[in-house]
Parts: C-alpha cells; sequence; structure tokens
C-alpha cells in the first residue's frame, strides 16, 4: 500500500514566504500595461474652413480643437480603432480602415482639405494624414531628426527643406501636398532651417527658422495654409504632450554671421563675401578679429573670392550659418591661394572640463596628414594614454572633425598619411579645459613644415609657430617578470603608468634639460632640436640602468629598409647578429660584429624585402647561440632598431633552437 502525505496549503504558504521572504511585485509582470496605454496620439486641425474640430476614436472624442492647433496626446481606446473628425458635433470624415497602433510610439493625425485644384467643390476636410515617431533611433546618439510635412493644400506647389540658408544642404526636396519627408539626423543643439517654396518655375525662401533640437529629438517643419493664403511654416516637437508641441516656427530676423581670417600667405589680395568686402592685403601669419556680414540673403550659396587687381587667386561657394563665429584660412598653392573654411565648433554636455580640437591641412606638400597624442599623463587621474587619434588623413585643403580629450601637457604627434607613415614634427601644446583648439599646418617660405594652434576666440594676434619637441621611444628590457615605472618629465612621471617586459611607448618631449627615471633610478639628458632619442630600461628587477641614444633621424629610401642593432642585454658582454646559420656558414655575412653591451651598431642597408632569420651569437663562438628570430619581413622605406634584451633565468634552458630560452629581440621602428 503506498503511503500517501497530505500537506497544509497553509503550511506549504508559511514555508514559501519564510525561505523567500517578502518579495515586491512587478506590477508591470502581474498587471502589464496593455499595448493602447503605451501609445500617444494628438490631433491637428487644418480644415479648409478654419473652423474648430475634434478627433473621434470609438467612444473617446478630444477638445475643439482651433485651427492651426493641437490637442493635447492621449492614450487611444484600444490598439486598433476606427477614426473620425467631428465638427459642431457631426460626423465629417473618417477613413475607412481601422488605424492599427504600435507599443511606445506618437501618432499625430492631420485634418486636411481638399486642394482647390482637385475639384469645384473643395470639402473643408476629404483627409486624414498621420505620421508617428521612429523605432529605429540609435540608442546612443547625439543627433536629432528632422523632417517637412506639406498640408498646403495646392497642388501646384511643393516646397524643401535646407539645413542652414537657402543654399544649405538640402534635407527635403519637392515634397508636395499631403506629402511628408522622412525624417533626417542632425546634430542636436540650436540649429537653422530654410522651407523653400517652389512654385511657377521659382524658388521663394519661406525664411529661416531656429530649432533648439535635443538628442534624440524628432521634429516635424509643417507648411500650412496662413490667413492671408499664403504659406506659413509651424514646428512640431513629436514628443512633446502638450498642446504647445505645434507652433509657428521661429524665424531668424538677423541674416548675419560673423567670420575672421587667418592669413599664411605671402601674396598680396583682397577676400570678397558675394560683394561685400572682407579683408583687403591680409597681413602674413594674424588673426583677425571676427566682423559681421550678411548672410542667407538669397536662395544661392554664398562665395568666397581672392582677387588680385582683377585677376581671381580662388573661389570657394558656401552656405553660411546665421550668427555662427567662422574662421577663413588662407594658404598659397602655387601662383593661387587655397581658401579653407572652419565651420562653428558644435560640442555638447559631455564636453564639459574637456578640450576641443580640430585640425587643418593647409601644407601643399602632404596631401593627407594624421594627427595623434603621444603617451601622455592625464592630470588629476594617475593615467597614461597612449596614442590616441586626433584626426586620421586630412586632406590637404580641408578641416577635419571635432573631438573631445583630455586638458593639459599634451604631445603631439603629426604623420603624413602616407604608406609607409612619415613622421613630419611633434610638439608639445598645453591644451586649457573648456577651450576650443585648431591645430594647423602650413608651409613656411622656405619650404619646411610648421605648426601652430589657434584658440576659437583668439583676435587681433600674431600666429605662434609651436616649437618642435623631441620623437622619443620607450622600451622595456629589464629582464625580469615584472612591468616597470618610466618617468619622463615633464610628460610623464612614474607613478601613472606600468611598462611590461619587451613593450614600447612613444611621446614627444620638449628641448633642453628633461629627467629619465626607471624604478627610482634617474637619469638627466640634454635633448636637441629635429633629434630623436630612444630609451632602454635595461638590466634586472631590482638592478635597472637607463640606456639612452640621441640621434639625427634615420633617412629612409623607396629601395632599402636600414636596421642597426643594440646590445641591452647586462648579461651578455658582447655580441654578433648575422642572418645566417654561422656554423653551416661561416663565411656568410654579418650584420652586427663585436657590439658590447650598451652599444649601438652602425647602420646597414638591405635592399630585398625577403624574410629573414636573425641569429644572436658569442662573437668568440659561433657555436654558441643566444637567440634566433625566425621569419622576419622588413619593408623598404622604413628603418628598424634591434634591441637584444634578456636573461638566461627567463627561458627554457632546453629550448634547442634558442628560440625561446629568454632572450629577446624587440624591433622597433624609426621614425
Amino acid at each position: 500500500m503506498k503511503n500517501i502525505r497530505i500537506y497544509s496549503s497553509a503550511l506549504i504558504l508559511t514555508l514559501v514566504f519564510a525561505l523567500s521572504g517578502c518579495p515586491e511585485e512587478n506590477d508591470s509582470l502581474v498587471n502589464p500595461p496593455s499595448q493602447a496605454e503605451t501609445v500617444n496620439v494628438r490631433f491637428i486641425n487644418l480644415a479648409g474652413d478654419n473652423q474648430p474640430r475634434s478627433l473621434k476614436m470609438t467612444e473617446f472624442v478630444t477638445p475643439d480643437i482651433a485651427y492651426a492647433q493641437s490637442s493635447e496626446t492621449f492614450n487611444p481606446p484600444d490598439d486598433s480603432t476606427f477614426a473620425m473628425v467631428i465638427k459642431g458635433g457631426n460626423e465629417e470624415y473618417g477613413p475607412e480602415k481601422q488605424i492599427k497602433f504600435f507599443r511606445n510610439l506618437t501618432y499625430t493625425f492631420f485634418a486636411l482639405p481638399t486642394s482647390p485644384s482637385d475639384s469645384l467643390h473643395p470639402l473643408p476636410v476629404d483627409t486624414l494624414i498621420g505620421i508617428n515617431t521612429s523605432l529605429t533611433i540609435p540608442k546612443v546618439t547625439n543627433d536629432g531628426f528632422v523632417r517637412l510635412i506639406n498640408a498646403y493644400p495646392e497642388n501646384s506647389s511643393t516646397f524643401s527643406l535646407v539645413l542652414g540658408c537657402p543654399g544649405g544642404t538640402s534635407l527635403a526636396p519637392g515634397v508636395r501636398y499631403r506629402g511628408f519627408s522622412s525624417s533626417e539626423p542632425i546634430l542636436s543643439g540650436e540649429n537653422t532651417f530654410s522651407v523653400i517654396h517652389n512654385h511657377d518655375g521659382k524658388m521663394e525662401s519661406l525664411g529661416l527658422f531656429r530649432l533648439d533640437m535635443v538628442p534624440k529629438g524628432e521634429y516635424s517643419f509643417v507648411v500650412v495654409y496662413g490667413q492671408s493664403g499664403k504659406p506659413v511654416v509651424y514646428v512640431l516637437d513629436e514628443l512633446n504632450p502638450s498642446a504647445n508641441a505645434f507652433a509657428p516656427a521661429q524665424e531668424v530676423e538677423a541674416k548675419a554671421t560673423n567670420i575672421r581670417t587667418i592669413n599664411f600667405s605671402s601674396k598680396t589680395f583682397d577676400v570678397n563675401l558675394d560683394d561685400e568686402l572682407i579683408v583687403s592685403n591680409p597681413k602674413k601669419e594674424f588673426i583677425n578679429s571676427y566682423n559681421q556680414y550678411t548672410a542667407c540673403s538669397g536662395t544661392s550659396i554664398s562665395s568666397l573670392n581672392v582677387v588680385n587687381s582683377g585677376d581671381t587667386l580662388s573661389n570657394l561657394f558656401t552656405s553660411l550659418e546665421v550668427l555662427r563665429n567662422y574662421s577663413l584660412y588662407l594658404f598659397d598653392e602655387g601662383d593661387k591661394i587655397r581658401q579653407i573654411l572652419a565651420p562653428p565648433f558644435k560640442v555638447f554636455g559631455e564636453a564639459e572640463g574637456k578640450s576641443i580640437i580640430r585640425v587643418v591641412n593647409g601644407n601643399p606638400d602632404y596631401s593627407g596628414i594624421t594627427v595623434a597624442f603621444g603617451a601622455r599623463e592625464i592630470a588629476g587621474s594617475n593615467e597614461l594614454k597612449y596614442g590616441e587619434t586626433i584626426a586620421r588623413d586630412v586632406k590637404f585643403g580641408q578641416v577635419s572633425n571635432i573631438g573631445l580629450f583630455e586638458p593639459g601637457l599634451s604631445p603631439i604627434t603629426l604623420f603624413a598619411a602616407t604608406q609607409p607613415a612619415q613622421y613630419i614634427t611633434g610638439v608639445n601644446i598645453n591644451l586649457e579645459e573648456n577651450k576650443s583648439y585648431t591645430l594647423v599646418l602650413y608651409k613656411k617660405e622656405d619650404g619646411s613644415p610648421a605648426f601652430t594652434i589657434i584658440e576659437d576666440n583668439e583676435e587681433n594676434t600674431n600666429t605662434k609657430e609651436i616649437e618642435e619637441g623631441v620623437f622619443v621611444q620607450v622600451v622595456n628590457g629589464v629582464a625580469g617578470p615584472s612591468s616597470v615605472r618610466i618617468g619622463i618629465e615633464p610628460i610623464i612621471s612614474e607613478s601613472t603608468n606600468q611598462l611590461f617586459y619587451g613593450l614600447n611607448l612613444a611621446t614627444v618631449i620638449p628641448t633642453g634639460t628633461t629627467e629619465i627615471s626607471v624604478n627610482g633610478k634617474k637619469r638627466t639628458i640634454d635633448l636637441e632640436k629635429g633629434k630623436r632619442l630612444l630609451i632602454v630600461a635595461s638590466g634586472t628587477t631590482g638592478n635597472e640602468r637607463i640606456l639612452t641614444y640621441q640621434s639625427d633621424p634615420i633617412e629612409k629610401y623607396d629601395d632599402m629598409y636600414k636596421i642597426r642593432f643594440l646590445n641591452a642585454s647586462s648579461e651578455i658582454e658582447r655580441i654578433t647578429v648575422s642572418r645566417f646559420n654561422l656554423i653551416d656558414c661561416p663565411a656568410c655575412p654579418i650584420l652586427a660584429n663585436n657590439i658590447a653591451y650598451d652599444e649601438l651598431s652602425f647602420i646597414q642597408d638591405v635592399r630585398s624585402e625577403a624574410k629573414i632569420s636573425l641569429f644572436v651569437y658569442n662573437p668568440d663562438d659561433y657555436g654558441k647561440l643566444y637567440h634566433r628570430v625566425d621569419d622576419l619581413k622588413l619593408n623598404f622605406n622604413k628603418a628598424y632598431t634591434f634591441i637584444f634584451t634578456g636573461n638566461s633565468s627567463l627561458g627554457n634552458n632546453s629550448d634547442s633552437d634558442n628560440t625561446n630560452n629568454g632572450y629577446s629581440v624587440v624591433i622597433i621602428q624609426e621614425f
């Protein structure tokens, strides 16, 4: 007979609550909202007789809405419903099909009339068009989204939406009556837009309108029938639930903008904006003040013209935003002038406490440049950052996008965007927080490249060439399992970094006397302009040594690469390096012979890009192979330093081919 056990349900509940406590009830799971509760709907009355209307959905009816006004948003009675426009308590117009709603969207319905050109007896309301907010906006974005709706009942007209002045970027061309464009992403913040009326073969601007956009905001410009019969522009903040979300667009009355010129040309010329003189014979390497000039004077784009005695040296066509600060850079380009118009800086709240930087390439000798930070210490964070890119492959005559970076004393490197990369210069700049900078590469009269920095609020002052610093590479060759702390004043302090064995960092330090430290051990060195510096931390943990090598840049050639060798293993007194096994081929060439500890070899030219092996020998006994590296692929037009380092105690002493025996070869590219 089976035993049947009966438990009290009360006891079971008591046990459950005793074990689990009293969990909070998740109301959204126990009582999930209906789909309709997550939907918002608004009604905008644009009836042709200018009389009030209301919108009915099932049993729900909005209050009467005056012409060109909006209701507050409301939840629909169900996730699908019929809609009906009501006038004076009577049903006037409704679509035949039910309207289906989707979760978490806001819907806007416009009551529109018949276009007079469609009928001899136009109806005040014959259409209910609807738009809804987007499901596809990125979760993280600084963009807002804008579109154009044509609610002006005239089939012979179309309307267009343009970013900025009428000659700016087209966002929505030729929208017909009852039509609406797709939503276009625009960097949020204060923006201006033009609405263009296209009719009878002409284009007429309805005005320049200001719109303050928030990230992920959704907006519609709506062209409606004005009291005078002419088109009038309204704007709808689609995510705003109040009745005030739909209102006349805010027109910009003062159609002017601010321009300063920054001249790096040695020529004599005038600069005109359309027919208005901006500057006459500007001083070289000088930052003029911001001056106000006319903008948005018509439907065409503006023209910046550089002229000399009737000869045109340059034309630049652009659309200017009103009430903004522009910088016009002028550079020599043969017998012409290259103009670069840098747009206003535009940033967001996350820029607080940061430095805002962009790059201008004004040197015709470099078709593209890449600008980056060297390794640097971030103030107040005990953090070391490596190789942040400021701007990549900025073409001659172009300005980069802006970037936000930590302020402080900053090493900055400038490379030609070529293959292989060519080092142009390196500088040190003290960047201040909450300031906006433009880094400018230009060409001096002697043909050499120069670099300067211009702050956005600078006026009436000379530009200043930034003094070139010294490009430095640091390698940790301290034999041992631990990292070392490297200090290079004034750029990097020991407390901010750990450099592990075999790794390296690159940065720029000012010329003059500097102090280098490794795990508390210090060395002072005088740095010369135009030199390169190699620092190798050598020795063993607790017995570190600082090796420094200051030299001229190594010239590179298209038909060879160059190599040199450094013995940085404090355990090995001397080394010989060859591409060949000298036991099998004693007469084969040697790359570096009898190199003492701390000694840097002569430079060798290699005219083959075939893969090679390197053999590191005891120069007195080729039978003693310290280390071997296989399958090295080195490229022409580059230079390399091979650093032999390590200690036998770190490796596998049973390693038969000497590729893992505690010694290492660290390869760095020389710039």
